[in-house]
């Protein structure tokens, strides 16, 4: 063997050896990515799992809010049976930031369709619309007055589709 074929041998040697790192950092960044990837799909599937189990408990809270602005509503006329806010002038129950009901009070009306839709004496109709977050539901009561007593009786409660 002579020195050409010994400095030839070295060099290759050396050639592979410093490049040996260039094989191994394509392999990393292309696994890297990967597991990347895998991690984002999983905090995506995590998140919309959550938010439909959120969505159902909100709906179901926004359902109490409206039976609650409901109540508070009846509550109202029984101190006041002239109590009467209009379909215009609605009154707001606040619970925090995102949870509120919306109240309507229609004296001498019925409610039909989705509000105080017909005139009926000694009637009283009551929307509420209760929310949480960006969930609505809406509740209607029709009650009854007696004008002699003023006794207050609940003839419907329906949920009213948004």
């Amino acid at each position: 063997m002579g020195t050409i074929e010994i400095n030839t041998l070295k060099y290759l040697m050396n050639f592979h050896i410093k490049n040996k790192g260039m094989t191994a950092l394509p392999l990393i960044i292309l696994i890297g990515g990967i597991v990347l990837e895998i991690a984002i799909t999983m905090a995506l599937l995590a998140f919309y799992i959550s938010e439909s189990g959120a969505g159902a408990r909100f709906s179901a809270e926004a359902l109490s809010i409206s039976q609650a602005g409901i109540n508070d509503a009846m509550i109202k006329i029984i101190r006041n049976p002239s109590f009467n806010t209009g379909t215009s002038n609605p009154y707001y129950l606040r619970f925090d930031n995102n949870r509120n009901a919306q109240v309507i009070v229609c004296q001498d009306h019925r409610i039909v369709i989705n509000s105080c839709d017909m005139y009926l004496k000694n009637s009283t109709g009551i929307v509420s619309l209760g929310t949480v977050f960006n969930k609505n539901r809406r509740l209607g009561v029709n009650t009854s007055i007696n004008p002699t007593n003023g006794e207050i009786r609940i003839e419907s409660i329906k949920e009213i589709p948004l």
